[in-house]
Formats: structure tokens, C-alpha cells, sequence
């Protein structure tokens, strides 16, 4: 299960349609003022038929229409053969896509690319083997707001790696809080709670 943070401070109320001039979009989104944005960033895999969790965390910047992210992630060693265990580490960049946005609804196509290596070890820990990895993820995730600060939100994708079982499909789901909105009624409605230098 995922927690998701909206940090970015752009508004939510304008409504892209699905299927819009993307060309235009993401010209236009370097045109945005671009707010500091990250978390974590964990997702729901499968190993060789066995479900893993890949933990990451990422940071970037959110211009709205458009977000650009860096992140790390790490599957820890997994049994995947009779006698061998394989772990997974990788930076990777991702650039995310807003495809849709309401007060409601929010749909992202999200594309990664990333750089690591993973290791191989027997059972008694003695590594067998080591290499690099170049994973590239594509997902789609949704989310739909169920109260004025909360949401629920869910991705689904796959993961291609090449060798070493690292290939597969990927998921997540859980709770999302809009921070942003949540910034913005407490500038209105209590400005003296809010430091000085950040107002």
C-alpha cells in the first residue's frame, strides 16, 4: 500500500482533455513556473511469478502539465532460482504526463528509463554473479478525490529489463493527500500559522 502526497502548488480546477494537443502541452509546460516536488515512490511487482515491493523515493520538479523526477529504487534479494537470491538497485529518471485533471479526477501517463545493477548470491550469501540493468517502465495512474484534502489513487504498468528476471508487470495503489489544496485554504483561512518566510 502507497501513500501519495499532490505537493505541487498549481491549481486543480482547469480540465485537459484526454486526448489533447500533447505537442502543445509540454511545449507550454516549460513555459510554467516549476515547483520542487517528490516522495516516495514504491510499487508492487513480480519477480519470476513471486510478488516483490520495489522501494523508491524521488524528487523533481512539477510545472502542472508535466513533471520530471529522479529517483532510487531498490528490490532487496529475492529467491527467484532454487539456489540463488537477486537483488536490484537503479537510478532512474521519469518524465510524468498529465493526461487528464478535474477536482476530481486525475489521470498520468508516466515513463521511466533507468541505470543500476543487480546482484546475484547463493543461499549462504557467496555472490555468484553482478551486472548491469537499464529498466524502462511505462504506467498509467488515476486518482479521484473523495473528500477535499484525501483520494484514493492506483497505477498499473509493466517493466522492461531484459535478463535476470527483472522484467514485469508493476502496480500500486492507496491513499492520496492534497497537499496543495490544503496549503492554499490554510494561507486563506489562518495566514499567522504559516512561518513568515514562507507566506
Amino acid at each position: 500500500m502507497a501513500c501519495w502526497l499532490s505537493g505541487s502548488l498549481w491549481a486543480q480546477s482547469d480540465s485537459v482533455g484526454l486526448f489533447g494537443n500533447w505537442r502543445d502541452t509540454l511545449r507550454s509546460a516549460f513555459y510554467q513556473p516549476a515547483y520542487p516536488s517528490g516522495g516516495l515512490d514504491s510499487r508492487r511487482s513480480y519477480l519470476a511469478g513471486l510478488p516483490v515491493t520495489i522501494q523508491g523515493i524521488r524528487a523533481g520538479v512539477d510545472t502542472g502539465p508535466v513533471g520530471l523526477y529522479l529517483g532510487y529504487y531498490h528490490c532487496p534479494y529475492t529467491r527467484v532460482e532454487s539456489q540463488s537470491e537477486f537483488r536490484y538497485r537503479y537510478l532512474s529518471a521519469s518524465l510524468d504526463y498529465r493526461l487528464h485533471n478535474s477536482w476530481r479526477w486525475q489521470l498520468w501517463g508516466i515513463a521511466q528509463i533507468g541505470l543500476g545493477a543487480y546482484s546475484q548470491r547463493d543461499l549462504q550469501g557467496r555472490e555468484l554473479s553482478a551486472g548491469a540493468i537499464l529498466p524502462v517502465e511505462a504506467s498509467v495512474l488515476a486518482s479521484v478525490r473523495f473528500a477535499r484534502y484525501f483520494g484514493v489513487t492506483g497505477a498499473i504498468g509493466a517493466r522492461v529489463a531484459g535478463g535476470t528476471y527483472f522484467s514485469g508487470p508493476i502496480y500500486t495503489y492507496g491513499l492520496k493527500v492534497y497537499g496543495s489544496t490544503l496549503w492554499a485554504d490554510l494561507k486563506k483561512e489562518c495566514p499567522e500559522c504559516i512561518p513568515r518566510a514562507l507566506r
